[in-house]
């Protein structure tokens, strides 16, 4: 799902809902509901926002999240969608 976020976001919508239809659309079946179960599980409390940025810092996307907790919001808004 991260790939989806290589190029800009304004490539993708012209709204954030556009953004977040195209970067779960490729999502089907069986791995729509394993991607939400995972964006359901590190979205959790438990899980520190660093941890979160580890995570996220490890995949090839390149945007940013520079606002405590902008990167989990950001990421249940893309779970709501799945």
């Amino acid at each position: 799902m991260a790939l989806a976020f290589i190029e800009g976001l304004d490539d993708m919508g012209d709204t954030m809902e556009e953004i977040l239809r195209t970067a779960v659309s490729p999502f089907r079946g069986e791995d729509r509901l394993k991607l939400r179960k995972y964006l359901d599980d590190i979205t959790a409390d438990r899980i520190s926002d660093a941890e979160l940025t580890r995570l996220w810092n490890a995949t090839p996307a390149n945007v940013v999240f520079y606002e405590q907790g902008g990167l989990r919001r950001f990421l249940r808004l893309i779970r709501d969608r799945l």
